[in-house]
């Protein structure tokens, strides 16, 4: 009966040791960073990358990094501005490794609604 009892508690930490670490590793964030950078001849207001909300941006000026903890269920792959009252979106590829990375607008077309971008790894 012992043996038993034993066996049973070996079978059961097992599974509780390896639950806890396919867990751990599930959750775990790499370290991301990003930010937003106006090199546009506009304020930019209304900001938004990733589902992270930045303050608004005058000309030639850069947000501060935000940490950036992507759920691809939750999270919109998306950057959203507005820019002299006219509303943009632009889709943005959330594949990025460990690091700092800066998302330039370069430059928009009020007119077409054309938001281009950088992306550049610091």
């Amino acid at each position: 009966m012992k043996k038993n009892i034993l066996f049973f508690c070996l079978i059961v930490y097992s599974f509780l040791e390896l639950s806890f670490h396919k867990i751990e590793r599930d959750t775990f964030q790499s370290e991301i960073f990003v930010r937003i950078v106006n090199e546009s001849k506009f304020e930019l207001t209304n900001i938004s990358l990733f589902s992270l909300k930045f303050n608004d941006l005058n000309l030639y000026k850069a947000s501060r990094y935000k940490v950036l903890n992507f759920n691809k269920n939750s999270d919109d792959s998306m950057l959203y501005l507005t820019a002299n009252n006219k509303h943009f979106a632009l889709y943005v590829s959330p594949g990025l490794l460990n690091g700092e990375y800066s998302y330039i607008i370069d430059s928009l077309s009020l007119e077409k609604r054309y938001v281009f971008i950088t992306k550049i790894k610091d």
